[in-house]
């Protein structure tokens, strides 16, 4: 990680929540984006853009950050992290602040950002994808998209994730699901694999 990259690397730990990706997966993801020259990066369950906003301040990459802003449903840690970051309840849905922290950095973006509704990604048209990271996708109701979302990257194109886990069964077959198209770059608790 070059020194501009850990000054943008700390910023953007403020947009933490506890379900978000760790100091290594960051690494792991700068390290494949730097070596691929990666253009154009999913960002799948951004919850309050780090990711999105790390890359888009280091490197020139477009961000899809991408979630369905309203967090997991019965879970209480992300809804008081949602109340941390949005300061209600109430207000359940958390697309506006995720759009305000991505504001208060665009002016310094190498690369640029585009914010969407998870249920309305999957209709936009743009070119195939260098690399999908999900961070997303834990119920067994959502193992589809993970299919979804491989079909629209590239071949040769990366494909990631994190909470791969035996206890997280919606990950585990979502990536089961995909991983016959796919060669395994990293397997562990944070996956990757090329489209074949």
């Amino acid at each position: 990680m070059k020194t501009s990259g850990l000054q943008n690397f700390l910023l953007s730990r403020q947009y933490r929540t506890p379900h978000s990706i760790h100091d290594e997966d960051i690494v792991l993801i700068d390290c494949y984006v730097a070596n691929e020259n990666v253009q154009t990066f999913l960002d799948y369950g951004c919850h309050f853009g780090h990711l999105s906003i790390y890359l888009a301040l280091t490197y020139d990459v477009h961000c899809y950050a991408v979630d369905n802003f309203t967090g997991t449903p019965n879970d209480k840690v992300m809804a008081n992290t949602i109340k941390e970051q949005t300061g209600t309840y109430e207000d359940t849905d958390f697309y506006l602040a995720t759009m305000q922290n991505i504001a208060n950095h665009h002016v310094w973006f190498k690369g640029s950002v585009s914010l969407n509704y998870a249920k309305d990604f999957f209709a936009i048209k743009q070119e195939p994808l260098d690399f999908a990271y999900i961070d997303a996708g834990h119920t067994e109701e959502e193992i589809g998209d993970f299919q979804r979302i491989l079909d629209k990257v590239k071949k040769g194109g990366l494909i990631g994730g994190h909470d791969l886990h035996p206890e997280i069964t919606g990950v585990v077959k979502g990536v089961q699901s995909i991983e016959s198209q796919c060669d395994w770059l990293v397997k562990g608790y944070t996956w990757l694999m090329r489209k074949r």
